[in-house]
């Protein structure tokens, strides 16, 4: 099936609100994306007598391809596998983790995610996995992004534990994990309700910094609206926090450090207004950071008296220019002096 004939079934399928977020998942990831233009596959996918997201997941067509389980069972970690299928998931991960290759396809991906499924049930835990992920440091993060988001999107959907698994991924160096978490959650067709919610979790442990940074990404990436909602829910829930503190104190009773400090700060909260769509209160924030009281100021500068300059006048003329106009002018005649603003 082409591409536009398969959007067309989606729609005719789903119906236009719910097709065009489903397309927009599975149009996330382009391994996910080649798997559907295979006829026996996407075949099977149309055929379904009800329009269920759940079966347009990465992990759902990867299982579905494979001929494995739904991802619905292997979310119970007690179902195993055949020999034949460990084997085939420990080469297809050896090969992506060992030897530093690409996914050739969804199949390769979503066998080496079965590794990770395995690994994750006999150390219960996913301690650790960052590392692992991220043993070549000759890589570089786009090529770490590509070789391992398809991998984790599939391995999300085949664990009781996702939100565990995206919490030690976001240990990775730099944005490399936080993108590798985004790429899952987009990828998976999901209301926008869940992916606020999922993603408002993971931001909980994270610096005002960190989590505009974060949300500025998904708008970056044409998820405004996502953006925009967390932004909202954050200021909601942290209002207090976001405007207290020496946020909330007069300039003259800070010092640099502390001014410095409060400046930075506002300019984040009003970042952060900016993304939920209030733009007034972004500009109040904006104003707060670049305004002082001017009487405020010697303290802030800690201007003493004895730090006032007392040397008068203030303006002296070069004394070059006052021996050629003496020559010019004389000692005799009108002195006539300018005085302008």
């Amino acid at each position: 099936m082409q591409p536009d004939e398969l959007v067309t079934e989606i729609n005719r399928i789903f119906g236009e609100e719910d097709a065009s977020i489903l397309v927009a998942a599975i149009r996330q990831d382009d391994l996910v994306w080649a798997a559907l233009q295979e006829p026996t596959l996407d075949g099977k996918l149309v055929a379904y007598p009800q329009p269920d997201f759940a079966q347009w997941t990465p992990a759902a067509i990867f299982c579905l391809a494979a001929a494995l389980p739904s991802p619905e069972d292997l979310r119970n970690l007690s179902l195993g596998f055949d020999g034949n299928v460990r084997q085939t998931s420990i080469q297809n991960y050896e090969e992506l983790a060992r030897e530093g290759k690409l996914p050739r396809d969804l199949k390769q991906a979503g066998f080496a995610a079965l590794a990770l499924r395995e690994r994750r049930k006999l150390l219960k835990s996913w301690e650790n996995l960052a590392d692992e992920i991220q043993l070549d440091d000759s890589k570089t993060t786009n090529f770490t992004l590509q070789q391992w988001r398809t991998v984790i999107s599939v391995l999300s959907g085949i664990i009781p534990d996702e939100e565990l698994l995206f919490n030690e991924l976001l240990g990775l160096r730099g944005k490399i994990g936080r993108d590798i978490v985004s790429h899952a959650i987009l990828s998976s067709p999901r209301s926008q309700k869940e992916r606020v919610n999922i993603l408002a979790g993971l931001m909980i442990g994270m610096d005002l910094a960190s989590q505009i940074d974060w949300m500025q990404s998904f708008a970056l990436r044409g998820e405004r609206q996502l953006s925009e909602k967390l932004a909202k829910l954050l200021i909601a829930n942290t209002t207090s926090g976001l405007l207290g503190g020496f946020l909330s104190t007069e300039i003259s009773d800070l010092d640099m450090p502390q001014v410095a400090a409060k400046v930075a700060r506002l300019q984040q909260v009003a970042t952060l207004f900016q993304l939920a769509g209030k733009e007034i209160e972004m500009a109040g924030q904006l104003y707060e950071s670049l305004h002082g009281k001017l009487l405020s100021l010697p303290g802030l500068f800690d201007t003493r008296m004895d730090t006032i300059p007392a040397a008068v006048p203030y303006l002296f003329a070069e004394p070059a220019r006052v021996a050629k106009w003496a020559a010019r002018i004389g000692d005799h005649g009108y002195r006539i002096g300018i005085s302008w603003k």
